[in-house]
């Protein structure tokens, strides 16, 4: 299930793809939370058969090697990182 965070930095849509149990997941989203961006995420593991199929071709087309966590945006994150 898509699940979306409110955040005041809203001027580009974001999309977290994410393992309920991954540690850099959980890394990831705290990094989009401590700065304020506005996203949504789906954790794959939690999907099931066909649903979970589905949202992993659909990763594969912007992370072909279907790694976690894949964030799908249209702007520089790295900006974030120091």
């Amino acid at each position: 299930m898509e699940q979306h965070i409110t955040g005041k930095r809203n001027d580009k849509k974001v999309f977290l793809w994410a393992l309920s149990t991954c540690m850099w997941c959980k890394k990831t989203k705290k990094l989009l939370d401590d700065n304020s961006v506005d996203y949504s995420f789906q954790f794959v593991d939690l999907l099931g058969g066909e649903e979970q199929d589905k949202v992993l071709k659909e990763i594969e087309k912007c992370n072909p090697a279907v790694s976690f966590p894949t964030i799908n945006y249209r702007w520089p994150l790295h900006r974030w990182f120091r």
